[in-house]
């Protein structure tokens, strides 16, 4: 009896460990392995945050109705607020996923799971192909997606990604949110420089001083 008691208590301890293991990210080709292998938590967190400051920005007034109504003028100091708020974490991260180590993992990573036999992972869904697996795991939220749904039409030829109807959609690929925040974090740091209402004023005094014609020869 006790050594049939010993026998169990392995198993269950085995058990636990392998699960442990899995859960942690230690077994190649998992799931939680794959996760941790391709920083998917970071890019997801990244595309997120791109997300939520261009859902921001696309709330912008139009520069002209401010100078003429102080309610559109507290509406750009908000708006600008929120940017300001909000773009410091996205610009530090935007730093840590184009570093050359970043960069690096990913491309050892890549290397890997290109493997021969190396198509698919499992999951506690099942085995998954792992191109599959990555599209789903930083695809944006239903709630992403229904809050750019309620961008105007008008405001969505600002969006780089639109449906056949004209309406906005989130960014969903790693590479192009990348590329969207490169020169947007490039003006965020002129912004940062001054506060939201200072930003303002200075937006509205460009506006309402026109361009002077250049002299002729």
């Amino acid at each position: 009896m006790a050594t049939i008691l010993l026998l169990c208590c392995c198993c269950m301890m085995s058990s636990s460990s392998a699960s442990g293991a899995f859960l942690a990210g230690i077994i190649p080709g998992t799931g939680p392995h794959f996760i941790k292998s391709f920083e998917l938590k970071k890019m997801k967190k990244f595309i997120q945050l791109t997300n939520e400051l261009r859902l921001i920005s696309l709330d912008l007034p139009e520069t002209e109705l401010a100078s003429e109504d102080l309610t559109v003028k507290n509406k750009m100091i908000d708006t600008f607020t929120k940017i300001m708020e909000k773009s410091p974490e996205l610009c530090e991260l935007y730093d840590e996923v184009t570093s050359e180590e970043f960069v690096n993992k990913l491309q050892e990573s890549e290397k890997y799971y290109q493997g021969e036999g190396r198509d698919s992972i499992w999951t506690l869904g099942g085995k998954k192909d792992w191109r599959d697996y990555s599209k789903e795991y930083i695809e944006p939220t239903e709630e992403m997606k229904e809050l750019y749904k309620e961008v105007d039409l008008v405001k969505a030829e600002q969006c780089s990604r639109r449906d056949d109807d004209g309406r906005c959609l989130p960014l969903k690929d790693f590479g192009e949110a990348r590329r969207d925040v490169k020169d947007t974090c490039e003006d965020l740091k002129e912004m940062l420089e001054l506060g939201p209402a200072e930003l303002v004023e200075q937006i509205l005094k460009e506006v309402a001083t026109p361009d002077e014609p250049e002299a002729s020869e």
